[in-house]
């Protein structure tokens, strides 16, 4: 393990001007026992992408997520001699910031709330985020076990140590970066949903006609979806009907389920009294014994539209998905509350910033300098443009019956 790490030394000067900083990070992944790791390491200095991740790590804290041994034999295929690869799967398992707790475990939620970190990975054919930000990860405690959440099989956090200024989290898997968003959406067995956005038609910001899928996997930069459920949807058929013609109605619909420009996750959403959805209306959360729930839209002091949320934080490349039990029936609209919350996201994306703590209420940030190949935009690059984009597409996505795409 030595050797791999003296390569570390010679090759970057941030390392052989401190030597005790690699003797102690070498102590300890060998008391560890994580040699696979320390090897994967080492092809680090063979990319750029690895480089700039070996440059970084001994300045501020950090929390490494370590696979195992045992993690790293079933690693890809392309493990074995995609250096580029490597590089980008370890810069997801490393968080900006010390989540060390009181006991000197891992710092972490009991289920069903949510811990969010900022890692690393920030590579624009892998991240599509708002304001350049980097991919994040989330975990939970579930029985006294840290697990990371979007993992399958379930990865579990084993033990935990530090070293200099990381806090290595033993894992007994390797994670898996958050793909597009029809892709999750299978997974999740939002088939319903994935179907609908895969049949219909939409133009994009460049006037093309492609799929509404498309529009969400490739030009979306931020947003965050409540999802219904295959039986949400199946439920709600026939009330939806009568509005398949109607294109207004359709598009109001659909905006009151979207965020446009932020990746909201679980943290933020229950500590934010009001958000506002492209549509214009506002939602709320509330929570009680029995869940968390998105109120969408007021009415005369009724609400309009209520939904559990039956799993959140489910991460795709350029934003956030919260499954719900429900369709949010909320056919009003407020133009100038979406034109002014757009306006709003997009500039707190612009300034750039880097966590070092829980994402949320409680996160710590800094300015910072560093950019990327990342734009930052709203879904569809913006209000207008999403209006104009959605209105032929929400045509097909919500009034299925009459267009005959069918409920899987």
């Amino acid at each position: 393990m030595y050797q791999y790490l003296t390569l570390l030394a010679l090759a970057f000067p941030a390392f052989a001007q401190n030597p005790d900083y690699l003797n102690t990070i070498a102590q300890a992944l060998q008391r560890a026992g994580l040699t696979s790791l320390a090897s994967a390491a080492a092809r680090l200095t063979n990319t750029t992408t690895g480089q700039t991740l070996l440059n970084r790590l001994p300045n501020g804290n950090f929390t490494l997520f370590a696979p195992d041994n045992e993690a790293f034999t079933g690693a890809p295929d392309a493990f074995a001699s995609d250096d580029e690869l490597v590089a980008r799967v370890l810069s997801y398992h490393i968080v900006s910031g010390n989540f060390t707790s009181n006991n000197g475990s891992l710092e972490s939620q009991i289920f069903p709330n949510s811990t969010v970190g900022r890692t690393l990975l920030n590579n624009s054919s892998l991240v599509q985020l708002e304001g350049n930000k980097s991919q994040v990860l989330v975990w939970t405690k579930v029985d006294n076990t840290v697990q990371i959440l979007n993992q399958t099989p379930n990865i579990t956090v084993q033990n935990s140590l530090s070293a200099a200024n990381l806090f290595i989290n033993v894992i007994n898997g390797i994670l898996t970066i958050p793909l597009n968003t029809s892709t999750v959406l299978n997974e999740q067995n939002l088939t319903s949903l994935s179907g609908i956005f895969n049949t219909t038609n939409a133009t994009d910001s460049s006037g093309a006609n492609v799929t509404v899928a498309k529009i969400f996997n490739d030009e979306a930069r931020g947003f965050t979806l409540f999802a219904p459920s295959n039986e949400a949807l199946q439920a709600v058929s026939s009330s939806l009907t009568p509005f398949a013609g109607n294109n207004t109605a359709i598009y109001t619909l659909l905006g009151n389920h979207v965020i446009n420009g932020s990746s909201l996750y679980s943290p933020v959403l229950l500590s934010s009294p009001k958000l506002t959805t492209a549509a214009g209306e506002p939602l709320t959360f509330t929570s009680n014994s029995s869940g968390v729930f998105v109120v969408s839209g007021i009415s005369s002091g009724s609400t309009v539209a209520t939904a559990k949320v039956v799993k959140s934080d489910v991460l795709v490349k350029n934003g956030v998905i919260h499954i719900i039990d429900g369709v949010l029936l909320n056919l009003d609209t407020n133009p100038e509350a979406a034109t002014s919350a757009f306006n709003s996201a997009t500039s707190v994306a612009a300034v750039t910033s880097t966590e070092t703590g829980p994402v949320g209420p409680t996160s710590t940030s800094s300015l910072s300098s560093d950019n990327s190949d990342n734009a930052a935009q709203g879904v569809l690059g913006g209000v207008k443009e999403t209006m104009s984009t959605l209105v032929t597409a929400l045509v097909g996505m919500l009034g299925w019956t009459a267009l005959g795409v069918a409920l899987v």
